[in-house]
């Protein structure tokens, strides 16, 4: 009867890990596995690993030439020195745990599978915790040492840890430093996105890890930098009649009428002459963070050419087709960040002053203390 129970259990959470939102929250990127519920098991067995007694005490008596490990492995051995580190480990680590037990026995180690995957998925229930610790695993923090962290806390202890974790991601990072392809941008981004869905207490909505780690979400400029955009000669007057508009950055007469001119005609000019024009239409090169927000990487290929004008335009079409568009991204295209909405086709100061200071606003907790006095002045 315990069999058919055991039995049972097991195929309820293997149900459980087959759904990607699931899935995808405690992993940080895809896991190929024959069935899913051999990751509590490899979970189970790196925590042992980290938790092994065995090298607390070497590390204690001061084991660490080869001469003093081999000869404490005749009397004494690590886990894994007794069942190895490769693909068949955590299996032998569990084929000893079940082998020619009793019962009760068999039922203690059945509980503390359980156990581990009933803390999984009372995190991925919990809100706030599903939106923190899916944070900190997308951001590299291993799930095992979140797991570690929670054993010896209070849930008012290990909510403090989180919050700790995630605020020690960002302890060394300075705003007004931060550009496109250097270190913290996905990160920030990510944050402000999460953050901004867990601040609405109301919404039931939750940030879709599964997407966001399939689809392969990445950095992407709000308004395109001339030095990334490439237009074929074909498509010039395509280009600028979806991208240029003119605005107090464009007072060069001649320039503007050449533009028109393509437009209106059609004709295409020499391409080493259009790299000109793109840099007039395009402007100054911002790779700050107030010129950055994440894209799936199937939006960002369709539209790395563009200003914000057309983006925009995109952004729109492909929420309609029922494509998920990151919750501050679309706020940024619809400049809902904005506070004095001059021009719907263009990302200008203004708009950017103001994207910048929410994203400070929206993640201010997690921030380094110098940084948010500076900020407050």
């Amino acid at each position: 009867m315990k069999q058919l129970e055991i039995a049972s259990e097991w195929d309820r959470i293997e149900y459980a890990l087959q759904g990607d939102s699931f899935w995808y929250f405690i992993n940080k990127n895809e896991n190929n596995l024959a069935t899913r519920i051999e990751f509590i098991f490899n979970l189970m067995y790196e925590v042992a690993q980290a938790e092994d007694k065995e090298m607390e005490e070497r590390k204690r008596l001061g084991i660490k030439t080869k001469e003093q490990i081999d000869e404490r492995r005749k009397t004494h051995q690590t886990i894994v020195e007794i069942f190895g580190n490769d693909e068949y480990s955590t299996f032998r680590f569990f084929a000893e745990k079940f082998k020619i037990k009793s019962e009760n026995e068999i039922n203690d180690n059945w509980q503390d599978i359980k156990k581990y995957f009933q803390t999984l998925e009372e995190w991925f229930n919990d809100r706030e915790l599903y939106h923190k610790i899916g944070c900190l695993i997308a951001t590299r923090t291993n799930i095992k040492n979140i797991l570690n962290e929670k054993k010896e806390r209070s849930k008012t202890e290990f909510a403090n840890w989180i919050n700790q974790e995630i605020q020690s991601k960002f302890r060394k990072v300075n705003f007004e430093e931060v550009e496109y392809n250097g270190g913290y941008v996905p990160e920030i981004l990510l944050l402000h996105n999460i953050q901004t869905m867990l601040n609405n207490e109301n919404e039931t909505n939750r940030f879709p890890f599964d997407r966001y780690k399939k689809e392969f979400w990445d950095v992407e400029h709000i308004h395109a930098i001339a030095t990334e955009v490439k237009v074929k000669k074909e498509n010039q007057a395509d280009w600028l009649r979806n991208n240029f508009v003119k605005t107090e950055n464009h007072q060069d007469k001649d320039r503007n009428n050449q533009i028109e001119q393509i437009i209106q005609s059609g004709k295409t000019i020499d391409e080493n002459e259009f790299e000109y024009i793109i840099d007039y239409v395009l402007g100054e090169e911002d790779n700050s963070l107030q010129n950055l927000c994440l894209l799936d990487r199937g939006t960002n290929r369709s539209y790395k050419n563009d200003s914000f004008k057309e983006k925009r335009k995109k952004i729109i079409e492909r929420e309609i087709e029922g494509t998920f568009i990151p919750i501050c991204t679309k706020n940024v295209f619809m400049k809902y960040y904005s506070t004095n909405v001059k021009d719907i086709e263009v990302w200008n100061e203004n708009d950017r002053t103001s994207y910048f200071k929410k994203i400070q606003e929206v993640i201010t907790e997690y921030l380094p203390q110098t940084e948010l006095t500076e900020n407050e002045q």
